[in-house]
């Protein structure tokens, strides 16, 4: 089974509604009996009853267990920051309440026929936010909590990142497949896949319509090969061997080539555009931007070394403390070089002596050669004086 957990797809816009629908939710579950049935049937969509407009908005609300309303604000939660994330919170709150609505009338409508029965829950609308994150977002990536049991004797779980192409594809194309072995019958599959098609269906029109920017980076540029490109720009060369340690800066792109928002390999181009002109705060600016949408990805540890290298050649003292530490709780085989430039730092810039002694603390003292030793100790002296003169700092603990 897969969880989503996070992603890594930017967002533009603070997800309000996506917490607000959240809490509307768990309160609805909670002030109709935590899903008895005999509190949630009449806000549930009835069939073969008539048609009941006030359902076809309850319904979405209503859930029948903890099970059911926590796995559907785990998606919720996931899908709706990617689409909040890029239209804003209005018009998400148009679209999530436009599925549904639209969902059940057809589901009500379609089974007017019918001698009984119900359904409930924000599944339909939630397949319908992940179609869209499908259109919109596709090579974007989402981490997974994965896990199997097999008859409760055998248990694996971890995490896998995955691209929302896949994971919606995983999900969506398992309902398509359970529907088709069972004659496409009215069933939550099917209700699934009615989300999922209306959700598809806005998707697309929203892209075509250019109601929503995805910076070049939706299914149909993706398919096409064009993905991040400017639509006027059809000369951007692949990059095939920008990861390696050996590359032409005469063949990146131009600045004016790259998207907005960088993917990760675009991400990585720049620095080390930046790095190769020398240019250090303009480097750190790039990745700053980067870890801001994309907050598990970190640099390689020689551009990162390089960085960490210009910012203190260009006296960008205070800039250079967040990629010190990086190394250090990376890299901490190799830190005694980022230990000895990170601690003067702290020590004189910041008036740090504990965070000072503690960095210094942490260099093996077999492997120092004598003038590192010297300048550990010397540093250990100016931080424990900095001490005696009543310097006080919260305790830092750091490995």
């Amino acid at each position: 089974m897969l969880i989503p957990l996070g992603t890594d797809a930017p967002v533009y816009h603070f997800p309000w509604v996506t917490i607000g629908l959240i809490g509307v939710n768990t309160a609805a579950f909670f002030a109709t009996g935590m899903g008895d049935a005999a509190g949630v049937e009449p806000w549930s969509l009835a069939y073969g009853n008539g048609l009941h407009p006030v359902q076809w908005l309850t319904s979405n609300f209503m859930h029948a267990g903890f099970l059911h309303l926590i796995g559907n604000m785990i998606f919720l939660w996931t899908f709706g920051l990617v689409v909040e994330g890029k239209i804003g919170w209005w018009r998400f709150l148009a679209i999530y309440l436009g599925l549904g609505i639209i969902q059940c009338s057809l589901e009500q409508s379609l089974l007017l026929w019918a001698s009984s029965g119900h359904s409930l829950g924000a599944s339909a609308v939630i397949y319908g936010l992940m179609a869209i994150a499908l259109i919109w977002a596709p090579e974007n990536e989402i981490e997974c909590l994965w896990f199997f049991n097999y008859y409760s004797t055998l248990g694996r779980s971890g995490t896998v990142e995955l691209s929302i192409l896949s994971l919606a594809g995983w999900y969506i194309g398992t309902d398509l497949f359970v529907a088709w072995l069972i004659g496409f019958r009215l069933s939550t599959p099917v209700l699934h896949l009615t989300g999922a098609l209306l959700g598809l269906a806005v998707g697309v029109l929203m892209v075509k319509k250019h109601w929503v920017d995805c910076e070049n980076w939706d299914l149909f540029a993706v398919m096409a090969g064009r993905g991040g490109r400017s639509i006027r720009d059809k000369t951007v060369p692949a990059a095939v061997n920008l990861m390696s340690d050996k590359y032409d800066v005469d063949a990146l792109p131009a600045v004016e080539q790259l998207p907005k928002v960088l993917s990760r390999d675009q991400a990585l181009i720049e620095i080390r555009r930046h790095l190769l002109h020398k240019r250090g705060m303009s480097a750190l600016n790039v990745y700053s931007k980067s870890q801001h949408f994309r907050a598990r990805w970190e640099l390689p540890e020689p551009e990162l070394r390089q960085m960490i290298d210009l910012l203190t050649a260009e006296k960008q003292w205070t800039e250079s403390i967040s990629l010190l530490e990086e190394f250090v709780r990376r890299f901490p085989a190799q830190s005694t070089a980022a230990r000895l430039k990170l601690a003067p730092i702290v020590l004189r810039e910041q008036k740090r002596p504990r965070y000072a002694l503690c960095l210094l603390d942490g260099i093996s003292e077999c492997v120092l050669p004598a003038k590192f030793a010297r300048l550990r100790d010397s540093l250990r002296q100016e931080a424990q004086a900095l001490l005696d003169e009543g310097v006080l700092e919260p305790q830092t603990q750091f490995g």
